[in-house]
C-alpha cells in the first residue's frame, strides 16, 4: 500500500491498494470472523494542535475532493452534538484504547463496539447514516467512512452540509478519514482502488479487535 498526501492539502491524496486477495468487489464485504489476536503497533495521536498547518474550516468549502482533500473542525464543532455522515456503505473506528470495530449500513459488524459512559456507541449507524458522538470525542482516535457510488454528505448541528466527491477522474472511490488531533477533528478525503471492506481496513491500518483483547479506560 502506498499513500501520498500533500501537507498543505493542495494536491489531493490517494491510496493504492496492493497485495491481499486482489478483490475488487464493490459491496460492503464485512468479514465477521474476527481479526488477528494481537494488536498492531500504533503511533500516539498528535497532541499539539498549535503545530498544525493551516486547513480550511467546515464552512470554508462546499465539497471535498482529490484536489481539496482536507477540512478541520474548530473546538466547538468537534465537541458538541453528533457528526453525521450520509451515504457511507460502512465505517471502521479506533478509540483511545485502540479498540477497533466496524459496521456497515445493513447492521453487520466486526471487531468490537466502542461504548461511551452514556451507553451510546462512539461510532455507529443510525437510520442509515453513520454517526460520531461528539460529546465523548476525547475517546475517539480515528475512523474511516467508505462511500457508496454517491457523494458522502457530512452534517453538523447548526452548519451547512459538506459533500465529499465519490470518485476521482481515474475511478477511485472515496474514503472519508477522520482523526482527532488534540481537541480538534480533521477530515480527509482519501481515494482508493475499488475493493472490499477488509482490504480498505488494511490499507488504513485497521485490525479488528477480538473481545478477549478489550481493555477500556472509560
Amino acid at each position: 500500500m502506498t499513500r501520498t498526501a500533500s501537507p498543505t492539502g493542495g494536491s489531493g491524496s490517494s491510496l493504492r491498494l496492493s497485495g491481499g486477495s486482489g478483490s475488487t468487489a464493490s459491496g460492503s464485504g464485512l468479514n465477521l470472523s474476527g481479526g488477528r489476536s494481537s494488536r498492531p503497533t500504533v503511533a500516539a495521536p498528535i497532541r499539539d494542535a498549535a503545530r498544525l498547518f493551516a486547513a480550511p474550516g467546515f464552512t470554508d468549502i462546499r465539497q471535498m475532493a482529490h484536489d481539496a482533500p482536507i477540512v478541520r473542525l474548530n473546538a466547538r464543532q468537534s465537541g458538541i452534538g453528533t457528526l453525521l455522515i450520509h451515504g457511507a456503505r460502512s465505517t471502521a473506528w479506533e478509540d483511545i484504547d485502540l479498540v477497533t470495530g466496524a459496521e456497515n449500513v445493513h447492521g453487520e459488524t466486526a471487531g468490537v463496539a466502542s461504548p461511551t459512559a452514556g451507553n451510546r456507541k462512539l461510532v455507529a449507524f443510525h437510520n442509515g447514516s453513520a454517526a460520531v458522538t461528539l460529546r465523548h470525542v476525547k475517546r475517539f482516535r480515528r475512523a474511516i467512512f467508505i462511500a457508496q457510488n454517491e457523494p458522502l454528505v457530512i452534517s453538523l448541528f447548526g452548519e451547512a452540509a459538506l459533500a465529499v466527491a465519490p470518485t476521482t477522474p481515474e475511478g477511485k472511490g472515496a474514503v472519508l478519514y477522520i482523526s482527532r488531533i488534540g481537541s480538534l477533528l480533521e477530515l480527509r478525503a482519501e481515494y482508493v482502488d475499488r475493493a472490499d471492506d477488509p482490504a480498505i481496513w488494511a490499507a488504513f491500518g485497521f485490525t479488528m479487535t477480538t473481545p478477549t483483547h478489550v481493555h477500556t479506560g472509560r
